[in-house]
């Protein structure tokens, strides 16, 4: 039975016929939204580049580490490509000694919020951040 707008359509009939998804020719649909990069420029006077880790905890709870870049001006750039909407926490830890013991820097987490790209809304909070 095949109904258009509710209504019964006389001898009306329908055929599907499955075929493998490969034989398609269908392009991928986006299914993240996009969001402009944040970049920060942080104040690490006296840190060895090598010693920082840096790891922003998404508002969904999942943890991504970002890269850090030395500016050898005693600060470091890092850039961030968010993948989700909301409050967001970059956190960055140095190595105090050869322990192995990690601590975070000053100021460290920084909490910055992600919207929409179109909105252009990306906000940063704490100390140490610099423009």
């Amino acid at each position: 039975e095949l109904r258009f707008g509710g209504q019964l359509i006389p001898n009306g009939k329908i055929t599907q016929e499955a075929v493998p998804s490969e034989t398609l020719d269908i392009s991928p649909t986006q299914t993240e939204a996009l969001y402009n990069p944040v970049d920060f420029r942080l104040v690490v006077s006296g840190k060895e580049d090598e010693t920082l880790q840096a790891v922003v905890v998404r508002p969904s709870g999942s943890k991504e580490p970002v890269e850090i870049a030395e500016n050898n001006d005693g600060t470091v750039n890092v850039n961030y490509h968010p993948k989700e909407r909301g409050m967001h926490e970059l956190h960055v830890t140095t190595a105090t000694d050869g322990s192995g013991v990690r601590m975070p820097l000053k100021g460290s987490p920084y909490k910055f919020f992600v919207d929409n790209a179109a909105s252009g809304n990306v906000t940063a909070h704490g100390p140490g951040l610099s423009y």
